[in-house]
């Protein structure tokens, strides 16, 4: 069966892990996602494409990037 929401946290956390290691990231950037970036994240993934939600979880990455460098 293809993923859905119900799949999204384990899904997200496994990508995010993926992506900081590609990345030569410091595993800070791998803590688990927020509330607030789950449910973002499920308003924009419908399910179904793993690489799309890869896509958005790159979003998210860059956003915390962003915020780390504002504070």
């Amino acid at each position: 069966p293809e993923p859905n929401v119900e799949h999204l946290p384990v899904l997200a956390a496994n990508l995010l892990v993926e992506l900081v290691q590609e990345r030569g990231l410091d595993k800070r950037w791998a803590t688990p996602l927020t509330g607030l970036e789950l449910e973002a994240l499920s308003e924009v993934w419908p399910g179904g494409s793993v690489r799309q939600l890869r896509r958005l979880l790159e979003v998210v990455v860059c956003a915390r990037q962003k915020m780390r460098t504002l504070h």
